[in-house]
């Protein structure tokens, strides 16, 4: 924080102290007992300053405040003339002079007060000083923004300084879209940290590729910006500009994603980072982590099987089934977490040859071989063949579907057909989970073909089962009817009937 300047922040301890004073302070600074509120104000005024700062009593502690809510440059300099405290603010929400002028996006008045002397560095009851407030304030748009930056900029501003959620002024700009003021900032200061993180370990990098900002997103990796850098959730600016790109069903990679990916591999490799991202499912960073997985991991593993050329073999040789099976029995008791993972295990599934490098069958079986199969009927038996949620069963039987026209797969069923009879009645007629499908809809209407395919298999192995059954029925009936036949052909009244007659 800036020192105070001698004369300009006289009485600021005393601001400060428990008993504030602010009437007697005001009175004391202004060297003039004359000098009020009603005095330098019309009624009309009063009413004004008192809407303004939401104040129901007005006293002199208020005079600088109101004056610059009014917009009266007069009164502002008798006020400092008289040598009025120049920072005194509200009590309630610590709105000075200078944050009151910013919030009415008076440029010319905020100057002013810079001018003699204001403190840049303090803030409102969130932490907000006059520059991230200009950033943020609705009224503001970028060209004042920038106005108020170049008369500022050479003054002792903090350009770090972060408010309670720990945003800087960096993030603020990304938030608003302002290309033109970050890369003016950067430009022009030295000591501004490009890799500062929020509360939640956010940086601007990461918002910036949240949204899409490719014109910020590029200024910010010239100032380089870390690209490795991981939030609460273990996400990097990378997971978060793949997740954009598989929500907005974009179908060629875009340059900032090829910028980041050409930097990650620069410094590490996409095994690596594919390999941290296992390690998150394995073990989650967040105790409910399900949205996490769900609308950033998923497309993640899309954008690994589509996307990347030889996706699909690092994520084998990364041995995923294995240890998402592994993940899953290790959090059997947190069901929406294992049907998470099994979203996961779907989203990798439900791939044709035409987008995926690796051929499907050979995926199919070390999918079958990891044992997955067998989890998804534990979960079905721990949910329950009559689960009230549906979609529940669905997620956890839509692994299988995807996958049961490979022969390996069709005996499995077979074998495990009468457990499965117990549960697909809930399934069917059903739509199946909402994936996301992508690029277009021919995933989707695969994913649905497969459905009613599924749907036919099931129906032919109950009727084949059943048929299997009525043979062995019919069978047991003859054998029961062939016995009884054999004993009275040898029975002893039969025999001596066949005596009498062959006696005739």
């Amino acid at each position: 924080m800036p020192r105070p300047r001698k004369g300009k922040r006289r009485g600021e301890d005393k601001r400060k102290s428990k008993e504030r004073g602010s009437k007697l302070e005001a009175e004391d600074k202004t060297g003039d007992k004359s000098v009020s509120i009603t005095t330098l104000f019309k009624s009309e005024d009063l009413q004004g300053i008192s809407t303004a700062l939401d104040v129901t009593e007005l006293d002199e502690s208020h005079l600088l405040l109101g004056a610059v809510a009014l917009s009266r440059f007069d009164i502002v300099k008798k006020l400092l003339h008289e040598k009025f405290p120049i920072d005194l603010g509200l009590l309630k929400d610590g709105t000075t002079p200078l944050i009151l002028a910013v919030k009415l996006k008076l440029i010319e008045m905020a100057d002013f007060l810079i001018r003699k002397g204001a403190d840049l560095s303090l803030g409102d009851g969130e932490g907000n000083n006059a520059l991230l407030l200009a950033a943020q304030h609705a009224d503001w748009d970028q060209e004042s923004f920038l106005d108020f930056w170049n008369r500022i900029k050479e003054s002792r501003v903090d350009i770090n300084h972060a408010n309670k959620v720990g945003h800087t002024i960096l993030h603020c700009l990304v938030k608003r879209q302002w290309a033109t003021a970050i890369d003016n900032i950067l430009k022009h200061s030295k000591t501004v940290n490009v890799n500062h993180v929020t509360g939640k370990g956010v940086t601007a990098l990461m918002m910036a590729c949240s949204r899409h900002q490719v014109s910020i997103i590029n200024c910010l990796l010239r100032n380089k910006a870390d690209i490795f850098l991981e939030d609460q959730k273990g996400c990097t600016a990378l997971c978060y500009a793949v997740a954009y790109f598989i929500q907005k069903k974009m179908v060629i990679r875009n340059h900032s994603i090829e910028q980041l990916i050409t930097y990650l591999e620069m410094e590490s490799s996409i095994f690596a980072y594919l390999n941290r991202r296992i390690e998150l499912l394995e073990k989650p960073p967040e105790e409910i982590y399900t949205v996490t997985m769900t609308t950033v991991i998923a497309h993640i593993m899309t954008f690994t099987v589509r996307c990347l050329d030889s996706g699909m073999e690092i994520l084998l040789q990364l041995d995923i089934f294995r240890r998402i099976k592994e993940a899953i029995e290790r959090h059997m008791d947190d069901v929406v977490y294992v049907l998470g993972l099994l979203g996961i295990i779907s989203e990798i599934m439900r791939q044709c040859d035409c987008c995926c490098t690796y051929p499907m069958k050979k995926v199919t079986t070390i999918f079958y071989e990891s044992g997955i199969p067998h989890i998804c009927l534990r979960i079905i038996e721990r949910l329950g063949t009559t689960s009230a949620d549906s979609s529940n069963l669905q997620t956890a039987l839509l692994p299988i579907i995807l996958t049961f026209d490979h022969p390996r797969m069709k005996c499995w069923l077979q074998k495990n057909l009468n457990f499965i009879q117990q549960i697909y009645e809930n399934f069917i007629g059903a739509s199946p989970s909402p994936l996301n499908f992508y690029p277009d809809e021919a995933h989707s209407q695969m994913v649905k073909t497969l459905n009613a395919d599924f749907k036919e298999f099931m129906m032919r192995l109950q009727r084949e089962e059943q048929i299997q059954h009525d043979d062995k029925a019919t069978y047991s009936r003859k054998r029961k009817t062939s016995r009884k036949s054999r004993k009275r052909r040898n029975s002893p009244l039969k025999c001596v009937l066949m005596g009498k007659i062959t006696a005739l």
